[in-house]
């Protein structure tokens, strides 16, 4: 599982949600539609995009985005992500970079958990 933890800024949560799912999330199974083997996991996996808290403090919104399974060569060398995904999905790279920055521009502070796979509780399988 991938585990990616997003601080929205306040204000930007709708354009937020909009761009994780019209964009990356379309790009996903687009790619993954293609025939790309790097991508094919996205046909078969799990996502959800969710709040995980009303406004905090600092008005910031936390969403966890939830990939599961983890997709088996996620670190590879084809670029940096989420513009390499774009790109492969058609995007020029200045339309990826200019995405990816609107993605950063809604967010304060991210986290990512790489390949989450250990059962709750401590027991082994």
């Amino acid at each position: 599982m991938l585990v990616f933890v997003h601080h929205v800024r306040p204000g930007r949560h709708k354009e937020y949600e909009a761009l994780m799912t019209e964009i990356w999330g379309t790009a996903l199974n687009k790619v993954a539609r293609s025939g790309n083997q790097l991508w094919a996991w996205t046909l078969a996996a799990r996502r959800d995009l969710v709040p995980l808290t009303s406004p905090s403090k600092d008005s910031t919104t936390t969403y966890v985005y939830l990939i599961d399974p983890a997709p088996p060569q996620f670190f590879s060398d084809t670029g940096t992500f989420p513009q390499s995904l774009l790109i492969e999905a058609g995007y020029s790279r200045e339309q990826a970079d200019s995405l990816d920055r609107r993605l950063d521009a809604t967010v304060s502070a991210w986290h990512f958990y790489p390949r989450v796979q250990r059962p709750f509780g401590g027991a082994q399988p």
